[in-house]
């Protein structure tokens, strides 16, 4: 019967270790008899064993990351020792890994921020951000400890740990550590398509988010079923960000939707060159669209936010999370924290909508989307908050 699958193990081996395992298992492990066959001494033929339980040892002992794969990969074709293989592979895990979000999303220039405030204040602390999907991705990295932190919405987080739609099982390793920002959703119609109202997109080119994205599994539906539309009513466009903000600008699309801190960069972009403006939600549609998804709220972007905008926009936000796992320690979490809060003013400089990750935020709205983490505790009870 043939093999199909080739082990992991096997992967990196080239034919002159294959040949040599071959005939250890023929000698029945005897290094002596081994070493006969190959006309060499019994301790160069050890030294060989040696190398290529290294080489199977490397494969099989790191997590399934890209960066991790590589220096694997190196360290099988002889382009790295083993030694320094194993200690970049160390260096690498021991980094608390924070899942951002697109490259330039709010989520992602926060987690930049938060990664430098860690390793700026906490005494031999290392981060690295990963760019991500978004909520969705990112609360499955954190369940899996693949990252130890992540930047979740917190319906999105509530559905993660209830195992409710978009997930197909429970996430119960999950817990909350802060909880921060609103997220706006910002409807941004190009100014030369006659596009006045949600309505009005009935027919049109829309960018609704990359695909798997919060916004375009979650945000988009929810709108425009409070309109009785649907995504056959539109022609959609999965783009992150960058890409949707290039779209309106050339004319791609129609309309582009964003959900974002305030300011959203790629928003400023085209209301500075005067090519697109916020659409509101009507109020008996935004009442629809609470109803449904209570978690949200409804809310306004300030007249003057953006150029295009004088008047206030009724828009949907919701808050933003930071998720960690039962399996990260209680002394790491709150040792973040407490970092986080007491230089809180350089994350703010960093962007200002991290003002709304509070203590008090924590406290009272932390536990309705999921079990709070040890070390958050720990910090609440010593700020007099639990």
């Amino acid at each position: 019967m043939a093999v199909e699958i080739i082990p992991d193990w096997m992967v990196n081996l080239d034919d002159k270790d294959m040949s040599f395992i071959k005939n250890f298992i023929m000698a029945s492990g005897s290094l002596k008899e081994v070493a006969t066959q190959y006309g060499v001494t019994y301790p160069t033929v050890r030294l060989r064993l040696d190398k290529l339980i290294q080489k199977i040892q490397i494969t099989e002992d790191a997590v399934n990351e890209p960066y991790i794969a590589l220096i694997k990969r190196l360290a099988a074709n002889e382009k790295v020792d083993f030694d320094a293989a194993r200690i970049l592979i160390a260096e690498y895990t021991k980094a608390q890994k924070i899942a951002g979000s697109q490259e330039g999303g709010t989520s992602y220039i926060h987690a930049r921020g938060m990664r430098k405030i860690i390793e700026q204040y906490m005494d031999n602390a290392s981060a690295s951000v990963e760019t991500t999907s978004g909520s969705v991705e990112n609360a499955k990295l954190v369940a899996s400890n693949r990252c130890q932190m992540g930047f979740v919405l917190a319906d999105i987080a509530k559905y993660a740990y209830l195992g409710q739609n978009p997930f197909d099982r429970k996430l119960t390793s999950l817990r909350m550590m802060m909880v921060g920002q609103k997220s706006f959703v910002h409807v941004v119609a190009r100014t030369d398509v006659g596009i006045n109202s949600i309505g009005d997109l009935k027919g049109k080119r829309v960018g609704v988010g990359s695909s798997g994205s919060y916004t375009s599994m979650v945000a988009v539906p929810g709108i425009l079923k409070a309109y009785d539309m649907s995504y056959d009513d539109i022609d959609e466009y999965f783009l992150n960000m960058k890409e949707t903000t290039e779209a309106l600008s050339n004319g791609t699309v129609d309309v582009g939707i964003y959900l974002a801190g305030i300011p959203a960069g790629g928003v400023t972009e085209l209301a500075q060159a005067e090519k697109a403006k916020l659409i509101s939600i009507g109020p008996k549609y935004m009442q629809k669209i609470i109803e449904d998804m209570p978690i949200l709220y409804n809310r306004v972007i300030k007249g003057g936010t953006y150029k295009s905008n004088e008047e206030d926009v009724p828009v949907v936000a919701v808050r933003t999370c930071i998720l960690t796992n039962d399996q990260v320690s209680e002394d790491t979490i709150y040792q973040i924290v407490k970092t986080m809060f007491t230089h809180q003013k350089d994350w703010m400089n960093i962007h200002p909508g991290t003002a709304e990750f509070t203590p008090e935020r924590l406290a009272n709205f932390g536990e309705y989307i999921m079990p709070l983490h040890a070390g958050a505790i720990k910090y609440l009870k010593e700020i007099g908050l639990k």
